[in-house]
């Protein structure tokens, strides 16, 4: 498969998610991207989805722009998801977006007076429970 480049004039900046297909069993990275795409772009003028492109590895699939790709893509998914067993995993691609990634709850666990046992045992639980850490509160001096 040939994937153009296509350059610009000018730079820009864009923001967008790169999803990583992933074989189940194995937790390796698989080829996959071919096939999914036509799966995604099958209701969609010219069969392509709008917002999911092929990138440079078949394990790679890119949605741009990226809140309401991934809202989008979680309601294309979701019954998959069910058929799967796995709806409420995917549900939390929605919690994430909302609540931040990982890096920013273990730095609020350190704004709220925290120490480094602290975010490792915020880590710990979310790990445990598959739920995200809820926003913690500040520390009364």
């Amino acid at each position: 498969m040939q994937i153009d480049f296509r350059s610009s004039e000018r730079s820009s900046l864009g923001v967008e998610v790169e999803l990583e297909i992933v074989d189940l069993e194995s937790r390796e990275l698989r080829s996959g991207a071919s096939e999914l795409l036509p799966l995604l772009g099958r209701d969609h003028p010219n069969g392509e989805h709008p917002k999911a492109k092929h990138k440079l590895l078949e394990s790679t699939v890119e949605i741009i722009p990226v809140r309401e790709a991934i809202e989008e893509l979680v309601d294309e998914l979701m019954p998959v998801a069910r058929r799967l067993g796995c709806s409420d995993e995917l549900h939390n691609a929605l919690s994430i977006m909302e609540r931040g990634p990982s890096y920013i709850r273990q730095r609020e666990v350190i704004a709220a007076g925290g120490a480094m046992t602290d975010v490792v045992d915020s880590l710990v639980r979310e790990l445990r429970t598959d739920r995200l850490t809820p926003t913690p509160k500040p520390a009364i001096p």
